[in-house]
């Protein structure tokens, strides 16, 4: 996500990307990530889209409370990070019984709720809080800052990456210098 965010210069702490399945299993690079896809994409009934999100902190605010609107029929979030990665930026729930709700996010963890439940996010004071979305086709995840990646991205995105980190490990020079000093020369006149 960080390289992405990079490649495709984000504006901001919050950036998102929508997979397509070919994208998703580049990114996966696993036997049975199209299962684990088709699985996802099910829990809407197969109207769905999976997004990838990157927070980081200090975010201007929080996500007010609030009911999603027609753009939804429910949220599913799972945390790709541990909640002790980040300061802040908790989902919150108000319950049926009108309790709040802050369930702890361990990595792989899922929420999902209906488009009808009052729902919110702190904000995020620092760290970078990262999670998967599956959300209806139709819901624009705020349209700021959302990039669509095809499979080719992906693999693009991944070459640049790999491209910087080897250009940022290897030395101006082809081998280190060697120094050699010669007696009369320096502070030293022997």
């Amino acid at each position: 996500m960080d390289d992405a965010a990079a490649y495709k210069a984000a504006q901001g702490g919050d950036f998102k990307i929508v997979l397509d399945k070919a994208a998703f299993l580049v990114v996966l690079g696993t036997a049975g990530a199209g299962g684990v896809y088709d699985n996802l994409v099910a829990l809407h009934h197969w109207n769905a889209k999976i997004a990838l999100r990157r927070t980081s902190g200090p975010s201007p605010g929080c996500i007010a409370f609030h009911v999603d609107g027609g753009y939804a029929s429910k949220t599913v979030q799972i945390a790709l990070n541990d909640d002790k990665d980040y300061d802040g930026g908790n989902l919150c729930f108000v319950t049926g019984a009108g309790q709040l709700s802050v369930p702890k996010r361990k990595p792989g963890t899922m929420t999902a709720h209906d488009a009808s439940i009052l729902h919110g996010v702190t904000k995020l004071h620092s760290g970078t809080r990262y999670s998967l979305f599956v959300v209806d086709r139709s819901n624009g995840l705020g349209e700021k800052d959302v990039h669509v990646f095809s499979a080719a991205e992906v693999l693009e995105c991944a070459g640049a990456a790999r491209m910087q980190q080897q250009q940022q490990q290897q030395s101006p020079y082809p081998h280190p210098p060697s120094i050699t000093t010669y007696p009369g020369w320096g502070g030293n006149s022997s």
